[in-house]
């Protein structure tokens, strides 16, 4: 959240354990949409972009903005 707030980007937070929802299904559903288990996932416009590391690296390269920006 920290980077994203640092590089001007609003994003929505959903805190999976506060669903009402089995945390075993939203868990399923999620390890099925993006073939992650961990936390947290990044989604931009419906796609999985990666976890933190993944976003701290493509930040790093240059191409984070314009990836979490881009309107399809």
């Amino acid at each position: 959240m920290q980077l994203l707030e640092r590089i001007g980007v609003k994003y929505t937070l959903i805190d999976v354990t506060k669903v009402d929802l089995e945390l075993a299904d939203i868990m399923e559903y999620l390890e099925r949409k993006s073939q992650c288990r961990t936390f947290p996932m990044i989604y931009c416009n419906g796609r999985y972009v990666g976890d933190y590391n993944e976003i701290e690296n493509l930040h790093r390269i240059g191409v984070l903005e314009s990836l979490l920006t881009y309107r399809m």
